[in-house]
């Protein structure tokens, strides 16, 4: 049975057992999961001969998950189902042109198996300082990029094997945040790519990444943020792999080398199959070596890995001249602030000197002019208290005195 959208030689473009692969049966795919008992079996295959039904076009695979992803109820399955089948025909198939090579290039989403063999477990990683609005030339060009990925991802991944999924936020600042693209991103993957997460690890989480989070949070389905987990620091992947496994650049121990040239591979030939032309490798996708990320030890590759080792040494040097650099800048510029704040101190002492001599000043001057009014003689029969007598009060009562003293002997002059 041949996917929609899925090339006619898919073999061309898969590995053998992988979610591509036409062979594989619904039978199959629930014999290898354990985790359930016969009874469950059944039932399980039973609902997906009635689905397979209902969405002819599917593959075996995409039964089992999308009749899971909606709690084993048929109706609501198909329909989930048939609009990714509707997604696919109207998607597929998707156009590799230049700039989805460089898109791909540029290793935002990288994977691999933890011990380079068939049945270990796939990681990826998310590498967020590489995201960002000005990271592609448009959104189309990053979408199309996301679906190579995904599709080689369901190339290499067992029917209904899951991923764990880490992404590194080391580095990634408030120009790296891009809403349009988590809404976009997050509906390819959850609209036609359902139960393939097993847990992704996101660190460091901070209050930018909180704010964000609050913000991009309604777009994930509750079963998908159950399976998140939030940590600080690198030591937070070691969760996810022991150290010995985890690449350096997360905080483990392995020296690696990242690259993508096995997805731009797998590009060309999902393109060329679809295209009908002939592609450079037209050999069938290894099972080992169709491994994204190449993880180099250094007994393996001593020139490699030796030159990885150099170009960090050089780095760390560099950060440590920029960071005795930027020492010295925050110093003159303390030495600046600090020389301001002293002219201002002085400047503030002489305006408090000038003001302190003239109130001074303005004392001794009041103060004359009090010692002049005292010296000058009061004339006979001034009032003593004018400051409480007006001089029309006092010119009155003289007046009536000098009245009463005139006639007192007028007075006598009459008896």
């Amino acid at each position: 049975m041949i996917g929609v959208g899925l090339p006619e030689n898919v073999k061309r473009v898969c590995r053998p057992g992988s979610s591509m692969d036409p062979t594989v049966t619904v039978e199959e795919l629930l014999a290898g999961d354990k985790s359930l008992t016969e009874k469950k079996r059944a039932e399980e295959l039973a609902k997906c001969q009635e689905l397979h039904e209902l969405c002819p076009e599917a593959r075996p695979d995409q039964l089992v998950r999308f009749l899971r992803a909606r709690d084993h109820k048929v109706k609501k399955a198909a329909a989930f189902l048939n609009k990714h089948l509707a997604w696919r025909k109207a998607t597929f198939p998707v156009q590799l042109d230049d700039d989805v090579r460089a898109e791909i290039a540029k290793g935002k989403y990288v994977c691999w198996r933890r011990d380079g063999t068939e049945d270990s477990e796939m990681v990826v990683v998310i590498t967020s300082r590489k995201l960002g609005k000005k990271s592609y030339k448009s959104m189309d060009v990053a979408e199309a990029s996301l679906i190579f990925f995904a599709e080689y991802l369901e190339s290499q991944l067992g029917g209904l094997e899951k991923i764990t999924v880490m992404f590194d936020r080391f580095g990634a600042g408030k120009e790296h945040m891009d809403l349009d693209w988590v809404k976009r991103a997050s509906g390819v993957f959850q609209s036609n790519y359902p139960e393939r997460l097993e847990t992704a690890y996101l660190s460091p989480v901070n209050l930018l990444f909180r704010t964000a989070w609050a913000i991009i949070k309604p777009f994930f389905d509750a079963n998908t943020v159950a399976k998140l987990q939030f940590g600080k620091n690198k030591a937070f992947f070691k969760k996810c792999l022991p150290a010995d496994e985890l690449p350096v650049d997360l905080g483990g121990d392995k020296q690696t080398i990242l690259n993508t040239e096995n997805i731009l591979d797998f590009a060309e030939r999902m393109s060329g199959v679809w295209q009908g032309r002939e592609t450079k490798n037209s050999d069938p996708v290894p099972i080992l070596e169709a491994i994204p990320v190449l993880v180099v030890d250094a007994a393996q590759e001593p020139d490699v890995a030796e030159t990885s080792i150099k170009k960090r040494a050089s780095k760390r040097e560099s950060n440590k001249r920029e960071s005795k650099r930027a020492s010295k800048r925050e110093s003159k510029r303390n030495s600046k602030r600090e020389s301001k704040r002293e002219s201002k101190r002085e400047s503030s002492k002489r305006t408090s000197k000038r003001t302190s001599k003239h109130h001074s000043q303005k004392e001794t001057y009041k103060q004359s002019e009090a010692d002049k009014a005292d010296a000058i003689p009061e004339e006979d029969g001034a009032p003593e208290e004018q400051d409480t007598k007006s001089w029309s009060e006092w010119l009155v009562e003289n007046v009536n005195d000098a009245l009463n003293s005139l006639r007192q002997p007028q007075m006598q002059q009459v008896r």
